[in-house]
């Protein structure tokens, strides 16, 4: 794994933000897998698959991806959002007196 894989992860994630936000979930998800498979280590690729899944429909996959983007940079800048999306996501699954 070389930086030319690295940029070219990031590209693919980029690709996969500019499908997820014109509504093209499916489109998104196949992009993060994509960038995963070319550079393992792009960890907002797990990311990325979270807001695809939740925007599919499919919160048990939202949320483990969100779990897995926060187990493995637990301190990153976006962390704290995550954990809050993550706390929404498990109360839709299981809802709370």
């Amino acid at each position: 794994d070389g930086p030319g894989e690295l940029q070219r992860a990031r590209t693919i994630y980029q690709q996969g933000n500019a499908r997820l936000f014109n509504g093209d979930a499916n489109g998104a998800e196949q992009a993060y897998l994509e960038a995963l498979k070319v550079y393992p280590g792009y960890v907002a690729g797990y990311r990325g698959l979270g807001f695809a899944y939740e925007q599919q429909g499919d919160v048990s996959k939202a949320l483990t991806a969100f779990r897995l983007y926060l187990k493995i940079v637990p301190t990153a800048r976006d962390a704290s959002l995550i954990r809050k999306r993550v706390e929404k996501l498990q109360k839709s699954v299981r809802p709370g007196p």
